[in-house]
């Protein structure tokens, strides 16, 4: 008898949450570690009227990139209202706005395996998280100037 037949449907995974941890980087790397995934951070400048952080939030919520929920803990990060937001852009050298971190999580440094500046299509964005969790080099996507 099939999984089908038992009753059994396997459910779709959920999207990738990036407002549990709104503004509250730390928290979201701690409950990375303490679960043994990844950290992901959107970091942005007024994200609920900035347009481009708008799209990256909407695309990395997108159903395609569900499957990537499982492995990391993720979070919206407006340095300006995140407490020690400014001293973590400023540690990951964030210049421009949207940009997606990677964070290999460890207890003791920040590791980054994976970084997009700017705005881009869930197809470049699957391929930088994809290599990101296979990979212990950066992977990073730049939009050009």
């Amino acid at each position: 008898m099939s999984a089908e037949e038992k009753g059994i449907t396997a459910q779709p995974p959920k999207p990738m949450d990036l407002t549990t941890y709104e503004n509250r980087a730390f928290d979201a790397y701690t409950q990375a570690l303490a679960d043994g995934k990844y950290t992901l951070l959107l970091f942005s400048k007024h994200h609920h009227v900035n347009g481009f952080a708008k799209t990256m939030h909407q695309r990395l919520e997108d159903p395609e990139l569900a499957i990537y929920s499982a492995y990391f803990v993720a979070a919206l990060v407006d340095e300006a209202r995140d407490e020690g937001g400014e001293k973590l852009a400023k540690a990951l050298d964030i210049q421009r706005y949207p940009t997606v971190i990677v964070l290999k999580t460890h207890m003791d440094k920040l590791h980054v395996v994976g970084r997009i500046e700017g705005v881009f299509n869930t197809d470049d964005i699957d391929s930088v998280l994809r290599e990101s969790l296979m990979d212990p080099n950066v992977k990073e996507k730049r939009e050009e100037s």
